[in-house]
């Protein structure tokens, strides 16, 4: 699927499960809604886009499905999910696999457990394959992972790496060669995230939208390029990144885009 530049958006920070690894959950906050009207209107004059949902968890907002149907007129859809909602059936009914990338199916196995989630994530996993949508099955190579029972349920199940502490540790950093094979993850993922003073796309074909709207360079840097509700413009060069630590490496995620921005 071709497309111009890329949008990473996060329309909320709340997420059903409760792992470990992870700073969301939901925790009786509320998720707002997204501006159907002017996220139409939005993009209705902008080249070919591919958006991608995270979160939290997306299924969280009540019209989520009704902006996967807009964005799908026209553009490139991809999303992250844990696949517990019960939309994913409403989903795979009303929008078309051939306008989605990938869904990523985030297979958080302890918390699943914990809810008595693991057959309904088993089910949608399933529904969506089905109805002919391509699935990358990830999880978070967290240290203590049972990794042989995941490992058991999906054997074409891939790891991401964990960014985070563990018994005073700091992950990707203190990935052993040992983990590192488990994991089967590259001993690069722990130098990705070192781009200080090297060419970055972040903000030229790519940005990251947070759950107001506002388009910023990326997560690191403060500096807004509109609004996905009232428009937005990238900027006209590649940046040199000024950040010694970066959790958004766009240059490893979609090199495509990263060698046409600095080509």
């Amino acid at each position: 699927m071709h497309y111009t530049a890329w949008l990473h958006w996060s329309p909320t920070t709340v997420c059903n499960l409760d792992c470990k690894y992870c700073i969301n959950s939901i925790k009786g906050v509320d998720t707002g809604l997204i501006h159907i009207e002017a996220l139409s209107k939005t993009l209705s004059g902008k080249p070919k886009l591919k958006i991608t949902f995270t979160g939290g968890e997306p299924f969280l907002v009540p019209n989520f499905i009704e902006a996967c149907e807009v964005i799908t007129q026209n553009h490139v859809l991809e999303l992250f999910s844990n696949l517990t909602s019960n939309k994913l059936r409403e989903f795979s009914k009303r929008i078309n696999p051939n306008k989605v990338e990938f869904v990523h199916a985030s297979f958080h196995y302890d918390a699943l457990k914990a809810q008595g989630l693991l057959d309904k994530f088993k089910e949608n996993l399933n529904l969506l394959k089905e109805n002919g949508f391509r699935i990358k099955l990830k999880a978070v190579a967290y240290p203590p992972l049972d990794y042989i029972a995941v490992k058991t349920i999906y054997p074409e199940l891939r790891f991401m790496p964990y960014y985070g502490v563990w018994q005073n540790k700091v992950y990707p950093d203190a990935y052993t060669k040992a983990e590192l094979k488990k994991f089967q993850l590259n001993s690069n993922c722990k130098q990705i995230f070192s781009r200080f003073g090297k060419p970055c796309n972040a903000g030229f074909n790519v940005a990251m939208v947070s759950p107001t709207g506002e388009i910023k360079v990326c997560a690191h840097i403060d500096e807004s390029l509109g609004n996905i509700y009232t428009g937005f413009s990238f900027k006209h060069e590649p940046l040199i990144c000024p950040k010694r630590k970066c959790e958004c490496p766009f240059p490893e995620y979609d090199k495509r885009l990263f060698n046409e921005a600095i080509n």
